[in-house]
Order: C-alpha cells, then structure tokens, then sequence
C-alpha cells in the first residue's frame, strides 16, 4: 500500500488526557476482570433468569453508548469527525461494497485462526462462554443490536482512537497496531488468560487490516457478524467453538 494510505502518524486524534483517559478505563477493565476471575465470580451458568439477562443486555448497550459518546468527543477536541477516523478515503459506494467484502473475507479468514489457536491453547473457560449463550427467542434480535454496537464502537475506540494516536505518538504504525492489540485483549481478561490471548492476536489481525485498508469498516462488519455468530455457536457447541472477542 502506498503511505497515503498509512497516515497513522501525520496528527494526532486525541489530546494526552482523552488517551490517558481510555487507557485508564481499559486498565479498569482489565483489573475488574482479574479480580472477578480471582474472586470466583466469573463462571456464570449458561441459564440465566430473563431478568438478569435484561440487565446483562441494557448494561452492555449503555456500555458501548458511552464509548461512542467519547470517542466521539475525543474527535471533535482535536477538530475531527467520525468520518476521518473510519476512513482514509471517501465512502463512496464502489469503496463501501469493497470493504463489506473484505468485512466478511477477514471474518472468514480469523475463524480459521481461531480455529487453530482453540486446537493450540484450548477452548479457554467454558463458564465465560456460556453467559453469552442464547436460550430465549427475543434474546435473538437484542444480541444481534449488542454485536452491531460492539462491532462498530470496539472498531472505532481500538483500532482506530487508540491504534491512531499510539502511531502518532510513537513515530511508527506497527507500535500503534501491537499497542492496541495488547490492550484489547487485556481488556477481555475477564474471559480468562487463554480466550484474552486470542483476542489480542483478533485485534492484531483487525489493526493490520485497518491501516493496510486505511478503514475501519472491514473490521467492523467483521467484529460484528463474529460477535453474533459467537454467541449461537456458544448455544451449540461450548466446548469446541474459538471464542473470541465477544461481551
């Protein structure tokens, strides 16, 4: 690709304290998710009441709502638009159908990697899958709005924000790619160290593709269609399934 489309170090998109701030809340994350694990409150049985269940979605929704809302914010600080930050180049329809194309190829092409990280490291813990597992039929269409929301929001707060501006403070493209990586896997430590691995190496795959494509859209049709089809797989089959980034 050409360095037009790696321009991942011309400027930054967030000032020192919105990028402090979204380490800080990834640290957070990754902390309640250690403690929780240690505290041996993370197995959670497959079966939940549909009130617990409610509150598990609302939480989840209202959760990715907020980290639009700063991502958002953090964007405008620095005089930029949600638009500069998914892509690179207009969307015009020709580059839209592209990058759903390629969405779906990068889905296809991470479920074979999952698929030999599970045979590598194994199916991780079984009691984290299982919380995502769907037993009610309008479970269904609120699962399919949470991995949407996941697919677009994660997209724009790891592989963009944050891949961005650790590029730009760093000098170098693949410094911001690995950075957020590790970051997005330890924000998923409360999965257990073995699916938080390969949730990392998910968003080291993403990273690559959003600064070689320059757009984040691939990995967001990607991130959430894999999210949705996670969570039927996990109803199917929890022991042989990848599990991946998933909420």
């Amino acid at each position: 690709m050409t360095d037009t489309a790696l321009p991942m170090t011309a400027r930054p998109v967030a000032s020192f304290g919105r990028t402090a701030a979204l380490c800080a809340i990834v640290a957070a994350l990754a902390l309640a998710g250690f403690l929780t694990r240690h505290q041996g409150t993370g197995a959670a049985s497959p079966s939940q009441h549909p009130q617990q269940q409610v509150g598990i979605f609302v939480s989840l929704i209202g959760g990715q709502y907020l980290m639009f809302q700063f991502v958002r914010a953090t964007l405008r600080g620095v005089g930029l638009s949600l638009g500069a930050l998914v892509s690179v180049r207009p969307l015009d329809r020709r580059t839209l159908l592209r990058d759903l194309v390629l969405g779906v190829l990068l889905l296809a092409f991470w479920q074979a990697i999952a698929f030999g990280l599970t045979r590598l490291l194994g199916p991780g813990d079984l009691a984290a899958v299982g919380r995502l597992s769907l037993s009610e039929a309008w479970e269904v269409p609120v699962w399919l709005v949470v991995s949407a929301c996941a697919g677009v929001v994660e997209e724009l707060a790891f592989r963009g924000l944050l891949q961005r501006q650790i590029a730009y403070l760093s000098g170098a493209t693949w410094i911001g790619v690995v950075a957020q990586a590790v970051l997005f896997g330890a924000a998923h430590l409360y999965q257990g160290p073995v699916l938080a691995a390969q949730i990392a190496v998910f968003g080291l795959l993403f990273g690559i593709v959003a600064a070689l494509r320059g757009s984040l859209v691939p990995g967001m049709v990607a991130h959430g269609l894999e999210d949705a089809l996670a969570a039927f797989a996990a109803e199917r089959d929890l022991a042989s399934h990848p599990v991946h980034a998933v909420h």
